[in-house]
């Protein structure tokens, strides 16, 4: 083989093969507030891919999740969005199912809707409550 095609073909050969590790799985959700490309998927605690993209769409958001393709997601799994810590970027979780069929590249599933403003709404009130009752303390000395 000729020094040219070694230094140039074998790094674009191993570069798409590379590349080639992963499947799509098309998610739709309601609302995917806070959640980024490039955002972390996590199925039963273990990391296993990321948001490729969302798209708008007719009632909601189609998210492409890039999956490693070691990571055979059952078909019946479920697919939502989480936060993992107060103030930070969400991330999608799957819980994984039983059987023995699973994903393959381009399947799309629907989600368990996801209400992003009720833990926004829930973690205010709780801090107005704070407040209020600190008022309430400092009036009281």
């Amino acid at each position: 083989m000729k020094p040219f095609i070694k230094i140039v073909l074998l790094p674009a050969l191993l570069l798409a093969t590379a590349c080639n590790n992963t499947y799509s799985v098309n998610v739709f959700f309601d609302n995917v507030e806070g959640l980024q490309e490039k955002s972390e998927v996590i199925a039963n605690g273990v990391s296993v891919g990321e948001v490729e993209e969302m798209a708008l769409h007719k009632n909601g958001v189609v998210v492409t999740l890039s999956i490693n393709k070691k990571h055979k997601i059952p078909v019946n799994s479920t697919f939502k969005l989480f936060e993992p810590a107060l103030m930070s970027y969400k991330k999608i979780e799957i819980t994984t199912g039983k059987g023995d069929k699973f994903l393959k590249d381009g399947d799309t599933v629907k989600t368990v809707f996801y209400k992003p403003y009720q833990k926004r709404f829930e973690i205010e009130d709780l801090v107005h409550e704070l407040v209020e009752e600190n008022k309430q303390q400092n009036k009281q000395k």
